[in-house]
C-alpha cells in the first residue's frame, strides 16, 4: 500500500490497460493509468496527482525491459 493513501482501487481497462486510482479518505489524490506494449517490453505509467488545491502534477513514466 502507498503511504500517501488509504485506498487503492485497480480497475482492468483491457489485457494491457489497467486504471489504478490512489485514495486518501474521500479524495482522489492520484489516478494512474498503466499501458503495457502487446510486446510486454514496455510499461508506460500515465500518472494524474491532485492536491488540496485540486491542483497537481502529471508524469508520464516509461519503463524498458532489460535484456
Amino acid at each position: 500500500m502507498a503511504p500517501f493513501a488509504d485506498t487503492i482501487a485497480l480497475n482492468r481497462i483491457d489485457n494491457h490497460t489497467v486504471e489504478v486510482v490512489h485514495k486518501k479518505g474521500k479524495n482522489e489524490i492520484l489516478n494512474e493509468r498503466w499501458v503495457r506494449s502487446e510486446d510486454r517490453q514496455t510499461l508506460t505509467i500515465i500518472q494524474k496527482e491532485k492536491n488540496s488545491r485540486k491542483t497537481g502534477s502529471n508524469n508520464i513514466l516509461v519503463y524498458e525491459k532489460a535484456e
